[in-house]
């Protein structure tokens, strides 16, 4: 099953070869060669007035399109794979109309526009914002006016929308002022691959509330958003999607959000977030500068939230997600807010006047920092600087996890801050709602050692602990929910390996074993057990005992021995309360067949197409891939034990429609 041999098939009718390798997991390697041709990838100039779509439409994927200086008005795209759209300097996509006629009724300015209202709009809304959730916005000098419910709330400042009758009623005389209505709902939208927009200014789309005119989370893969301005939208100026980059941006006077949505693998980096939500969204609901919710694997880094109508940066109910040496202020309830959430960490940020709330002063209404029954997290070496409150954690009832396991407030390390503080808490956890002891501070091992404090008075009461306020000196230099013994924390709370081809191992993944207690954790043994104890393997550097206030590390690998789904739980004996700890280990078993080429030496190749079939010279006429493979391997993970597939490979050219003669064809069993 482990053997390797290779089996080379040469191709004689080319004038330059591209070697492809085949390895079929568990049973051997074949080499295949062929001979694509090239092309140059085509770039369309897109004037004012062109319909960027029906141009899309026209050209094959991977082209680019660049945008003239001007206002592309009323423009909504639905890009094609590989697409980019590149701003010349001066370039603004703009989803709003013009209005240029206007009557004088009684109190009232009007004008009229074509507008559907939908049967509901989603959002709540804060109640001196009725209105918020109606998706059109009125600009004066690209100033937005404040939409009111009912006609009779008109009054400077403010407007109104008739969908019955499409008038829009004004406070204001519109005379010597560029009056714009936003009525498209995207810029951009649709399940589309590796779309690139920069340099652009994005701005008066009528997105609702949780979506935007950067839409990157209609089933969009790899959108790398790079460079623009994006401000003025209704709802959030970008949605996240699988794999998006969001880098080097402006994103500023959003209705509800700079940047949110869900997704994997997403990297946020050097974009400025400010001034969001002035339609009135609730900040309890989802309002402010960045949330992601329901993600996995985001790095946020380098950026700038500030001056948001609520947090800065936001996770909510998502898991490995890190803040690192990003910069927030001014916001609303806090600079970092981390929800029902895991495996988050916090480093490096600096947060200054931040996270304050007019709803309330205490830990429950805002901080810097706050922790709100999410579990797993670091909170280390940042700079807290005269927030409302400094570094926070919440317990409250939230209800389960999708494992059905409540959210609570455990294994939070706050270790090596620097909090300033006048007035608040400086740092500590609350805890709301009944039916909970004192584990949160005694056993769940939540930690605040080794911060530096600036008080105002340092005998003042600032660190919550224990259910009562307290000086840091009563608190015996903060606190640790360890207790006086050894204690085992253990960090992640499960590893997910995904899939991984039968016999084969995957790189390891890293657990640590972690003794905050004050005595040695004595160590009686470290073991896989359950279903698949075989399938997974450790490699530890703990030895015997753990020090007090010391961790080690144990690998662990996956190396599935039969497809399918496979489990087991690593489980550590002890001396410490709780002992045996356990964590759950998951994965999968495939069988696949995976093919390696060289690139073409020559220029112009967009990408690959794979055929495949189950007899010799069969190979369908669609390609296994739904899009252009863009580099040289590709898997197909939908293959059958037992079953012979044939392969053949062509190069496509930029225009997405030539393809070079066809590969050589080489042949696999799947065992």
């Amino acid at each position: 099953m482990n053997s390797r041999k290779a089996l080379k098939m040469i191709a004689n009718k080319s004038l330059f070869y591209t070697a492809l390798m085949m390895i079929v997991h568990g049973l051997g390697a074949f080499d295949l060669w062929h001979s694509p041709n090239c092309w140059a990838r085509q770039t369309v100039t897109v004037s004012p007035g062109d319909n960027l779509q029906a141009l899309v439409n026209e050209y094959p994927p991977s082209t680019t399109f660049s945008l003239a200086p001007g206002i592309h008005r009323l423009q909504s795209v639905v890009p094609q794979s590989n697409d980019s759209f590149v701003g010349q300097a001066g370039a603004i996509l703009s989803g709003a109309a013009l209005l240029t006629t206007f009557s004088r009724r009684g109190a009232y300015w009007t004008s009229q526009v074509q507008v559907t209202q939908a049967a509901s709009y989603p959002g709540e809304c804060k109640s001196t914002s009725p209105a918020c959730a109606f998706p059109e916005d009125l600009f004066f000098n690209n100033v937005p006016k404040t939409r009111v419910a009912r006609l009779s709330s008109v009054g400077p400042g403010s407007w109104y929308l008739n969908y019955s009758t499409g008038t829009v009623y004004m406070g204001d005389n519109p005379s010597g002022h560029t009056v714009e209505i936003s009525l498209r709902g995207y810029a951009f939208t649709g399940g589309a691959a590796s779309v690139t927009i920069s340099n652009l200014t994005i701005e008066k789309y009528a997105c609702v509330a949780q979506s935007a005119a950067i839409n990157g989370g209609a089933d969009g893969q790899r959108w790398s958003i790079e460079g623009n301005e994006i401000r003025y939208n209704h709802g959030r100026g970008i949605t996240s999607g699988n794999g998006m980059h969001i880098y080097n941006n402006n994103i500023h006077n959003n209705g509800q959000l700079g940047i949110g949505g869900s997704g994997t693998n997403i990297l946020a980096q050097n974009n400025e977030i400010s001034y969001n939500n002035y339609s009135g969204y609730s900040y309890y609901w989802d309002a402010g500068g960045v949330k992601f919710a329901n993600a996995q694997n985001v790095i946020l880094r380098y950026n700038y939230s500030h001056n948001n109508a609520g947090p800065g940066f936001w996770d909510l109910n998502s898991q490995n997600v890190t803040y690192n040496s990003n910069h927030a202020s001014g916001n609303v309830e806090a600079g970092i807010l981390s929800e029902l959430s895991s495996n988050i960490t916090i480093s490096n940020n600096s947060i200054w006047s931040d996270g304050y709330n007019p709803d309330g002063s205490g830990i429950w209404w805002g901080a810097g920092i706050l922790i709100s029954n999410s579990s797993n997290v670091s909170v280390s070496s940042n700079f807290v600087i005269n927030c409302m409150n400094g570094i926070g954690g919440i317990l409250a009832n939230r209800g389960n996890a999708p494992n059905w396991q409540p959210y609570l407030l455990k294994n939070v390390k706050v270790t090596g801050n620097t909090i300033h503080q006048a007035t608040g808490m400086a740092a500590g956890i609350v805890v709301e709602g009944t039916g909970f002891d004192n584990s949160v501070y005694t056993s769940w091992n939540n930690t605040f050692q080794g911060n530096i404090y600036t008080l105002a008075n340092p005998a003042g009461d600032y660190f919550y602990w224990l259910g009562e306020l307290m000086p840091l000196a009563t608190s015996a230099g903060e606190a640790s929910g360890s207790g006086t013994g050894a204690t085992a924390s253990i960090a992640p709370s499960s590893l997910m390996f995904g899939n991984e081809p039968a016999d084969t191992s995957s790189a390891p993944q890293i657990v640590t074993l972690s003794n905050p207690g004050g005595a040695a954790l004595s160590i009686t043994s470290i073991t896989i057990n359950g279903a698949d104890p075989t399938d997974f393997s450790e490699n530890n550097t703990c030895g015997s005992s753990v020090a007090a206030g010391g961790t080690c590390t144990i690998a662990i690998s996956f190396t599935p021995l039969a497809s399918g789904s496979r489990g087991a739980s690593l489980t550590i004996t002890d001396n410490a309360g709780g002992s045996p700890q356990s964590i759950t280990l998951s994965g999968a078993g495939t069988h696949d067949v995976i093919l390696t080429w060289n690139a073409s030496p020559m220029s112009g190749v967009s990408g690959y197409d794979v055929y495949r079939g189950t007899t010799p010279g069969g190979e369908s006429a669609t390609p296994l891939n739904s899009s252009p493979v863009p580099g040289t391997t590709f898997a197909d993970t939908n293959v059958q034990a037992g079953q012979r597939y044939y392969y053949v490979v062509k190069a496509i050219s930029s225009n997405g429609i030539t393809h070079s003669p066809e590969s050589n064809e080489a042949a696999a069993t799947v065992p």
